[in-house]
Protein backbone atom coordinates (compact mmCIF):
# COMPACT_ATOMS: atom_id res chain seq x y z
CA UNK A 1 0.00 0.00 0.00
CA UNK A 2 1.31 3.63 -0.80
CA UNK A 3 1.13 6.58 0.89
CA UNK A 4 -1.56 8.33 -0.78
CA UNK A 5 -4.01 5.30 -0.42
CA UNK A 6 -3.06 4.99 3.47
CA UNK A 7 -3.91 8.83 3.53
CA UNK A 8 -6.79 8.09 1.64
CA UNK A 9 -7.71 4.91 4.14
CA UNK A 10 -7.40 6.91 6.79
CA UNK A 11 -9.19 9.49 6.35
CA UNK A 12 -12.15 7.85 5.30
CA UNK A 13 -11.83 5.07 8.32
CA UNK A 14 -12.37 8.59 10.45
CA UNK A 15 -16.22 8.34 9.06
CA UNK A 16 -16.43 4.52 10.16
CA UNK A 17 -15.20 3.56 13.77
CA UNK A 18 -14.70 -0.35 14.47
CA UNK A 19 -15.62 -1.69 17.87
CA UNK A 20 -13.51 -5.32 17.88
CA UNK A 21 -10.95 -6.51 20.64
CA UNK A 22 -7.52 -7.59 19.36
CA UNK A 23 -8.23 -10.88 20.24
CA UNK A 24 -10.83 -13.18 19.78
CA UNK A 25 -11.42 -16.25 21.00
CA UNK A 26 -12.85 -19.98 19.80
CA UNK A 27 -13.67 -22.85 21.50
CA UNK A 28 -12.87 -26.66 19.44
CA UNK A 29 -16.33 -27.87 18.21
CA UNK A 30 -18.06 -24.41 18.52
CA UNK A 31 -19.19 -22.07 16.08
CA UNK A 32 -17.95 -18.64 16.72
CA UNK A 33 -19.25 -15.61 14.63
CA UNK A 34 -17.85 -12.12 14.15
CA UNK A 35 -20.98 -10.19 12.71
CA UNK A 36 -20.33 -7.28 11.30
CA UNK A 37 -23.37 -5.03 11.65
CA UNK A 38 -22.46 -5.54 15.29
CA UNK A 39 -19.06 -4.02 15.08
CA UNK A 40 -19.15 -0.89 12.97
CA UNK A 41 -20.81 2.72 13.52
CA UNK A 42 -23.41 2.93 10.48
CA UNK A 43 -26.33 3.33 10.42
CA UNK A 44 -26.65 1.30 6.97
CA UNK A 45 -24.04 -1.44 7.58
CA UNK A 46 -25.13 -3.47 3.75
CA UNK A 47 -23.26 -0.55 2.26
CA UNK A 48 -20.06 -2.13 3.06
CA UNK A 49 -18.07 -4.96 2.00
CA UNK A 50 -16.31 -6.71 4.35
CA UNK A 51 -13.26 -9.23 3.98
CA UNK A 52 -11.92 -11.25 6.11
CA UNK A 53 -8.15 -13.10 5.38
CA UNK A 54 -7.35 -16.08 7.99
CA UNK A 55 -6.55 -19.86 7.43
CA UNK A 56 -9.87 -20.42 8.88
CA UNK A 57 -13.06 -19.80 8.91
CA UNK A 58 -15.47 -18.40 5.83
CA UNK A 59 -16.62 -15.17 5.05
CA UNK A 60 -20.61 -14.67 4.60
CA UNK A 61 -22.14 -11.76 3.54
CA UNK A 62 -23.62 -10.44 6.84
CA UNK A 63 -20.53 -12.60 9.50
CA UNK A 64 -17.41 -14.27 9.94
CA UNK A 65 -17.89 -18.00 11.11
CA UNK A 66 -15.09 -20.37 12.18
CA UNK A 67 -15.44 -23.83 13.90
CA UNK A 68 -12.43 -24.99 14.94
CA UNK A 69 -10.62 -28.42 15.13
CA UNK A 70 -8.10 -29.99 17.44
CA UNK A 71 -5.31 -28.84 14.90
CA UNK A 72 -6.60 -25.27 15.01
CA UNK A 73 -5.92 -24.94 18.42
CA UNK A 74 -3.40 -21.94 19.34
CA UNK A 75 -2.91 -18.37 17.38
CA UNK A 76 -4.00 -17.34 14.20
CA UNK A 77 -3.37 -14.06 12.23
CA UNK A 78 -6.89 -12.87 10.64
CA UNK A 79 -7.00 -9.78 9.05
CA UNK A 80 -10.85 -7.75 9.05
CA UNK A 81 -10.99 -5.56 5.60
CA UNK A 82 -13.73 -2.93 5.29
CA UNK A 83 -14.53 -1.48 1.67
CA UNK A 84 -17.16 0.72 -0.08
CA UNK A 85 -17.55 1.95 -3.14
CA UNK A 86 -14.60 4.20 -3.77
CA UNK A 87 -12.33 1.25 -2.30
CA UNK A 88 -10.91 0.23 0.81
CA UNK A 89 -11.52 2.75 4.63
CA UNK A 90 -10.67 0.43 6.95
CA UNK A 91 -8.23 -2.70 8.33
CA UNK A 92 -7.57 -3.97 11.19
CA UNK A 93 -5.11 -6.89 12.27
CA UNK A 94 -6.49 -9.32 14.74
CA UNK A 95 -5.35 -12.84 16.43
CA UNK A 96 -8.17 -15.49 16.42
CA UNK A 97 -7.08 -17.85 19.42
CA UNK A 98 -8.68 -21.17 19.20
CA UNK A 99 -8.60 -22.80 23.11
CA UNK A 100 -9.33 -26.99 23.99
CA UNK A 101 -12.54 -27.57 24.50
CA UNK A 102 -13.82 -27.10 28.50
CA UNK A 103 -15.97 -29.89 29.62
CA UNK A 104 -17.99 -29.69 32.55
CA UNK A 105 -19.79 -32.04 34.26
CA UNK A 106 -21.37 -29.95 36.37
CA UNK A 107 -24.39 -27.81 35.33
CA UNK A 108 -23.69 -23.54 35.70
CA UNK A 109 -25.93 -20.59 34.81
CA UNK A 110 -24.63 -18.11 32.93
CA UNK A 111 -26.36 -14.20 32.60
CA UNK A 112 -25.32 -11.91 29.62
CA UNK A 113 -25.70 -8.63 30.12
CA UNK A 114 -25.89 -6.38 27.00
CA UNK A 115 -27.38 -4.04 24.98
CA UNK A 116 -27.79 -5.84 21.77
Amino acid sequence: MNLFTYIKMKLRQKQLRLFIPGKIYASVGRECNIYFNNIITSINPEKYFFEVECKLGRTDSDRFRVTPTEENIGDHPLILKIYDDSGLIAQQELTLTVAHEISSEKEFSLLLIGDS
